[in-house]
Protein backbone atom coordinates (compact mmCIF):
# COMPACT_ATOMS: atom_id res chain seq x y z
CA UNK A 1 0.00 0.00 0.00
CA UNK A 2 1.27 3.32 -0.91
CA UNK A 3 1.06 6.37 1.07
CA UNK A 4 -0.98 9.21 -0.88
CA UNK A 5 -1.74 13.07 0.33
CA UNK A 6 -4.42 15.35 -0.39
CA UNK A 7 -4.22 19.28 0.02
CA UNK A 8 -7.57 21.52 0.52
CA UNK A 9 -7.19 25.20 1.43
CA UNK A 10 -3.63 24.75 1.63
CA UNK A 11 -3.70 22.02 4.19
CA UNK A 12 -1.80 18.76 3.59
CA UNK A 13 -3.37 15.21 5.03
CA UNK A 14 -1.69 12.20 4.87
CA UNK A 15 -4.14 8.88 3.78
CA UNK A 16 -2.44 5.24 4.05
CA UNK A 17 -3.69 4.44 -0.06
CA UNK A 18 -4.58 5.99 -2.96
CA UNK A 19 -8.12 4.63 -2.75
CA UNK A 20 -9.13 6.38 0.86
CA UNK A 21 -6.98 9.82 -0.34
CA UNK A 22 -9.20 10.41 -3.35
CA UNK A 23 -12.58 9.12 -1.58
CA UNK A 24 -11.74 11.72 0.73
CA UNK A 25 -10.69 14.50 -1.73
CA UNK A 26 -13.65 13.97 -3.31
CA UNK A 27 -15.79 14.28 -0.29
CA UNK A 28 -13.58 17.35 0.59
CA UNK A 29 -14.42 19.32 -2.95
CA UNK A 30 -17.87 18.52 -2.58
CA UNK A 31 -18.03 20.80 0.66
CA UNK A 32 -19.03 24.54 0.89
CA UNK A 33 -17.28 27.10 0.08
CA UNK A 34 -15.65 25.01 -2.53
CA UNK A 35 -12.14 24.36 -2.14
CA UNK A 36 -9.03 23.66 -4.43
CA UNK A 37 -8.47 19.91 -4.25
CA UNK A 38 -4.90 17.91 -5.32
CA UNK A 39 -3.97 14.84 -4.86
CA UNK A 40 -0.39 13.44 -5.08
CA UNK A 41 2.39 11.04 -4.33
CA UNK A 42 4.05 13.67 -1.39
CA UNK A 43 3.27 17.32 0.04
CA UNK A 44 4.46 19.24 -2.52
CA UNK A 45 2.99 17.07 -5.56
CA UNK A 46 -0.42 17.28 -3.75
CA UNK A 47 -0.06 21.22 -3.19
CA UNK A 48 0.73 21.61 -6.99
CA UNK A 49 -2.48 19.73 -7.98
CA UNK A 50 -4.47 21.86 -6.07
CA UNK A 51 -2.50 24.59 -7.52
CA UNK A 52 -4.08 23.92 -10.77
CA UNK A 53 -8.08 23.15 -10.12
CA UNK A 54 -10.46 25.23 -10.22
CA UNK A 55 -13.00 25.19 -6.93
CA UNK A 56 -14.81 21.79 -6.59
CA UNK A 57 -11.97 20.05 -8.73
CA UNK A 58 -10.02 17.25 -7.66
CA UNK A 59 -6.89 17.10 -9.37
CA UNK A 60 -4.18 14.42 -9.71
CA UNK A 61 -0.58 14.26 -11.39
CA UNK A 62 -0.29 11.89 -14.37
CA UNK A 63 2.14 9.50 -12.95
CA UNK A 64 2.24 6.62 -11.11
CA UNK A 65 0.00 5.55 -8.13
CA UNK A 66 -2.36 7.50 -10.12
CA UNK A 67 -2.42 6.06 -13.49
CA UNK A 68 -5.11 3.31 -12.99
CA UNK A 69 -7.60 6.19 -11.81
CA UNK A 70 -11.08 7.03 -13.38
CA UNK A 71 -9.35 10.31 -14.59
CA UNK A 72 -9.58 12.94 -17.38
CA UNK A 73 -7.09 14.08 -18.95
CA UNK A 74 -6.31 17.91 -17.98
CA UNK A 75 -2.71 18.72 -19.50
CA UNK A 76 0.54 16.50 -20.09
CA UNK A 77 1.00 16.40 -16.33
CA UNK A 78 -2.23 16.81 -14.45
CA UNK A 79 -5.84 15.04 -14.76
CA UNK A 80 -9.33 15.83 -13.06
CA UNK A 81 -10.60 12.73 -10.76
CA UNK A 82 -13.95 11.63 -11.81
CA UNK A 83 -16.12 9.93 -9.00
CA UNK A 84 -18.34 6.73 -9.42
CA UNK A 85 -21.20 6.94 -7.76
CA UNK A 86 -22.01 3.74 -5.07
CA UNK A 87 -25.18 2.94 -5.83
CA UNK A 88 -26.03 2.14 -2.18
CA UNK A 89 -26.04 5.52 -0.92
CA UNK A 90 -24.72 7.82 -3.86
CA UNK A 91 -21.27 8.76 -2.28
CA UNK A 92 -18.17 9.15 -4.38
CA UNK A 93 -16.04 6.73 -4.45
CA UNK A 94 -12.35 6.17 -5.80
CA UNK A 95 -12.86 3.77 -9.11
CA UNK A 96 -9.95 2.11 -10.58
CA UNK A 97 -9.85 1.51 -14.10
CA UNK A 98 -7.65 0.20 -16.82
CA UNK A 99 -4.07 1.94 -17.65
CA UNK A 100 -4.65 4.15 -20.06
CA UNK A 101 -1.97 5.87 -22.43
Amino acid sequence: MIAAYVCANGMVLEYPSVESAIDSALALAALEPRPRVGVGADPSDARRAAARALPGMVVCLRCDPFNELNCCPLSASTALVRPRVNSAGDTPKCARTTVRS
